[in-house]
């Protein structure tokens, strides 16, 4: 019996048996191990991933609350943040380093503390939080450092005689932090991973931190995540992958002790079959690598073609959006032929069937009857005359304004080209010479070349507006934009020498090519004032003189009356009644001066009426094209200076509205709340002579939604050498 189980121990058949049991043990505790380390790697980066995913997602939320210092929003986005499952905390850290936020802990700003030995949190802003109510403000808002603070001197002046750092009590980030370019970072520990963001000082943050410079760190948020979410999926892992490779080793050793059974006899047969499979498998595995090159080179050559022919269809919409740009700027340039015709024609026919048969029937009759009262009939043509001078003023005007634009050179500084295309629609036809430069470079040698009247630069060419200033004092510069104007307030200030700015509207291109337009004529033919300037030619203007306050509300009526028969809607006829109460109380109660500059009526109520001297009345029109709905009001002082509206509308737009001007009834928030209402807004300015207030509302129902705030512009008279095209007194410059 014992030879018999000697014998099948050296068998072949249990030799081999023996041999595959043992390597399938190998391979699955290999394979066991191999997997563990693998998916151990992965579910630490897959956390290492969720851990930054979440901060973003802290950084997102809580951006706007630390823009605007608003603490209470900034601890509910923490909170909101640590409830996030297998989110431990999270914390801000100041710029040196020591923890004043974290999740679930109220604070007003001091650092967090912790007992040297036990490690036990406290929190030194809590009584103060709630005593204050959170309404806290700590001395060293306005300081470079809290270490600045005078309680915090004596704090550490006390701490330093013990010998004890600031890091022995407080909660600091580790100095072997290593920061990316992005400015991030993260810890991994046993049972947390800590993720890190270094938060750089921005513009919005030296509005309040005026002791903080750009660039530089202003603190640090934090998140940490559990790690044993981790460890129990690599435990579950592996539980898993042991339990199917028992369910596949225990079937696979049955297979394997029958299959050895029947077929190690048959091993030796085999083995030239064997050979020839292998054989056959290496051709086709080289015949794979064939078909795999020639899979790559096709897909080469179609990433090429799709490419180009992306390329094609982008020129195509190129082309495409620039034929369709200059069918609209075609349409619009025969709409206000037509309208023009129309004026013309109606003009004509009234000199014709009244003016002219009048002065005529007054002519036949003096020379019929010379001694019937001759300086009577006299006199009544003489004012008829004057009658049909006014009526051919337009006319005048708008050939004398078509000569003075002939061969005018302009300069369009513009790093887009759509916005190119847009300024050559508005300025085509219209006898004005435009160069275009797209950068700095082709601007400079532009300059070189040509003396310009006037130069248009978007944000990015500034610097060439300045140079062509400096070179040529009296070219004009026109600052383009396509933005908020809460957003380049700043610029406008940054830049004094900035003469005028025109906002454009992306969505409204009909409205923009508008602007353009009377931007540039209003700048060669030095003639701003006039609200007729941004609507059709030839609209019909009702001019009403303004009195006083007890009239004001009568020229609202009047104005609104007129609207509702041409039949616009009530909700702009609101928005413009609202408006022109704001413009005429500013004419009334604020613009009235007196010859040392003093005011007349701003420290009145509003409440208290007002009677206004003839000197002192100012004039309110108002009309309508169809198409666009035109208000304004203009006073005998122009006193509204440049730095007086940016002011205004700073404190307005920074939540500071009434703080300037202190005493005086609007401090602002009228001139604000136009600017939210209208669509476009226009300051004419003649110092010591005149003001003009313009409000324009689109009123086309199928105008694009607007996504941005009201385009301002602002036009500031200086006297100069009069122009022989309009025989004027002065000329205009802008100055934002």
């Amino acid at each position: 019996m014992s030879e018999s189980v000697v014998k099948q121990t050296h068998s072949i058949v249990f030799r081999t048996f023996a041999l595959v049991v043992v390597s399938a043990f190998l391979v699955a505790v290999i394979a066991v191990f191999i997997f563990q380390t693998i998916e151990s790697k992965i579910l630490e980066e897959k956390g290492i991933a969720t851990g930054y995913s979440i901060l973003d997602t802290f950084i997102e939320q809580s951006k706007d609350s630390i823009e605007k210092g608003q603490r209470k929003s900034f601890q509910i986005v923490m909170d909101n943040i640590a409830n996030i499952a297998n989110v431990e905390e999270t914390a801000l850290y100041s710029h040196t380093g020591l923890m004043i936020y974290k999740s679930r802990e109220v604070t007003v700003g001091f650092p967090f503390v912790h007992d040297p030995e036990t490690k036990k949190f406290y929190n030194p802003s809590e009584k103060i939080y709630q005593e204050t109510r959170g309404r806290y403000v700590r001395e060293d808002w306005r300081i470079r450092d809290l270490s600045q603070g005078e309680s915090c001197k004596k704090y550490i002046r006390e701490r330093n005689k013990q010998e004890l750092p600031c890091t022995a009590c407080h909660y600091h980030l580790n100095e072997s932090l290593q920061f990316n370019a992005a400015g991030r970072a993260h810890q991994v520990f046993e049972n947390r991973v800590d993720f890190f963001q270094r938060l750089k000082v921005e513009k919005d943050c030296v509005i309040c931190h005026t002791h903080w410079n750009d660039h530089e760190t202003a603190g640090y948020l934090r998140v940490t995540l559990d790690k044993q979410f981790i460890h129990e999926q690599e435990s579950e892992n592996l539980v898993g992958i042991g339990s199917i490779l028992t369910a596949a080793l225990i079937p696979s050793f049955i297979m394997i002790v029958f299959i050895f059974r029947n077929m190690v006899g048959k091993l030796n047969q085999r083995d030239e079959h064997i050979g020839q499979i292998l054989t056959n498998l290496e051709e086709a595995n080289v015949e794979l690598a064939e078909a795999n090159q020639l899979k790559e080179e096709y897909n080469k050559i179609l990433e090429q073609k799709v490419s180009e022919r992306t390329h094609e269809l982008k020129v195509e919409k190129q082309y495409t959006e620039q034929q369709l740009f200059e069918l609209q700027a075609s349409y619009n340039k025969l709409e206000d032929l037509d309208n023009l015709k129309e004026r013309f024609l109606e003009q004509m026919n009234s000199l014709s069937q009244t003016h002219f048969p009048y002065l005529r029937e007054k002519l036949e009759t003096l020379l019929d009857h010379p001694a019937d009262d001759p300086q009577k009939l006299i006199s009544q043509a003489v004012r008829e005359m004057h009658t049909i001078d006014e009526t051919l003023v337009p006319f005048q005007s708008l050939y004398l304004s078509e000569q003075a634009i002939q061969s005018k050179n302009v300069l369009l500084a513009d790093t887009e080209k759509k916005q190119q295309i847009i300024a050559k629609m508005a300025l085509g036809g219209t006898g004005v010479e435009l160069d275009i430069a797209s950068s700095l470079e082709e601007g400079l040698q532009l300059l070189e070349e040509k003396v310009y009247d006037i130069i248009c630069t978007n944000a990015e060419m500034i610097e060439l507006s300045e140079r062509a200033v400096e070179q040529y004092p009296e070219i004009k510069s026109v600052f383009m934009t396509s933005d908020d104007a809460s957003t380049y307030l700043a610029t406008l200030q940054q830049y004094p020498f900035l003469s005028n700015i025109v906002s454009r509207i992306d969505e409204d291109r009909t409205f923009t090519l508008k602007n353009i337009t009377t931007t540039i004529r209003k700048l060669i033919t030095n003639d701003y004032f006039g609200l007729e300037k941004y609507l059709n030619w030839g609209v019909e203007v009702h001019e009403i003189p303004v009195t006083g306050s007890k009239t004001r509300s009568d020229l609202v009526d009047q104005m609104e009356e007129d609207f509702q028969k041409l039949g616009v809607r009530k909700q702009i006829i609101n928005k413009c009644s609202a408006v022109a109460e704001e413009l005429m109380m500013n004419a009334i109660y604020d613009a009235p001066i007196d010859a040392e500059g003093n005011s007349l009526y701003n420290h009145l109520p509003r409440t208290t009426e007002v009677v206004l001297n003839a000197e002192e009345q100012g004039v309110f029109r108002y009309a309508c094209d169809g198409l666009l709905v035109a208000i304004s009001v203009k006073d005998p002082f122009g006193a509204f200076g440049r730095d007086t509206i940016l002011h205004y509308l700073e404190s307005c737009y920074k939540g500071r509205s009434g703080s300037l001007q202190e005493g005086k009834g609007g401090a602002g928030r009228g001139l604000f709340y136009i600017m939210e209402t209208a669509d476009l807004m226009v300051f004419n300015i003649k110092p010591k002579i005149q003001t003009e207030v313009i409000a324009i509302f689109n009123i086309d129902p199928n105008k694009p939604k607007r996504t941005k705030g009201t385009s301002f512009h602002y036009f500031y008279q200086e006297k100069q050498k009069a122009s022989p095209s309009f025989q004027a007194d002065n000329t205009f410059s802008t100055d934002l």
